[in-house]
């Protein structure tokens, strides 16, 4: 099984899952090895997983699942290796109250040193519960459910520290670019931070009443 391959760029999604809806957060990340010796990419997937798992857990209400995570090393290809699936954690969102609507997501900005539409991002968090909405028309965030879309947020923004097997590596979060004919490679920019509003966003893709979206993890 291959090492982390320090300064390769690799792909990680997050899967959840509600009614026949399933969920998926794709983010990217360039990790460096500070402390410590070489650690397999099926370990950290399951470091990813033991962090995210929690993170993802109280923001979704108790019918949706956070299902796992996966890894994928994007560096070179395609071909692309398998990706590396985590698991264990499987296990029902911790909020009380009645689901939302599955289109309704919580939402937050990805922001980088540069402006542009292409230097910035959101992220769409998945199957929040009644209880995270304010009784205001239209209904907003409350504060607690946006402290939970910053716990998320804060993850994956900036350098993120793991410790595992012995060793520490750090990830570089960054916002992947799409192939341009002046720059056909693959090219990425520093995530340096985000904002989190107080209004919903809609995924009608995940709506009660669309097509079933199967979870595609490995």
């Amino acid at each position: 099984m291959a090492n982390v391959s320090p300064g390769s760029v690799y792909k990680h999604r997050v899967f959840c899952y509600s009614g026949n809806q399933a969920a998926v957060n794709t983010r990217y990340f360039v990790p460096t090895l500070s402390s410590g010796s070489a650690q397999t990419e099926q370990a950290l997937a399951t470091a990813l997983d033991a962090i995210f798992a929690p993170a993802y857990k109280p923001a979704m209400h108790s019918l949706a699942q956070y299902i796992g995570s996966d890894l994928q090393n994007i560096e070179t290809g395609p071909p692309y290796p398998v990706q590396l699936a985590a698991t264990a954690l499987t296990g029902n969102g911790t909020a009380t109250g009645n689901p939302l609507p599955q289109q309704i997501s919580g939402i937050y900005t990805i922001v980088t040193s540069f402006t542009g539409r292409g230097f910035r991002g959101r992220a769409y968090i998945p199957f929040p519960a009644a209880n995270h909405a304010t009784n205001a028309t239209p209904p907003l965030m409350t504060s607690g459910y946006q402290t939970l879309l910053a716990g998320i947020a804060d993850v994956c923004s900036g350098v993120t520290a793991v410790t595992f097997g012995g060793s520490t590596y750090e990830l570089f979060w960054v916002i992947r670019h799409a192939p341009t004919v002046i720059s056909p490679g693959l090219t990425t920019t520093d995530i340096t931070g985000f904002k989190v509003g107080v209004n919903w966003a809609t995924q009608r893709r995940r709506g009660d009443f669309g097509r079933t979206n199967a979870v595609p993890i490995p």
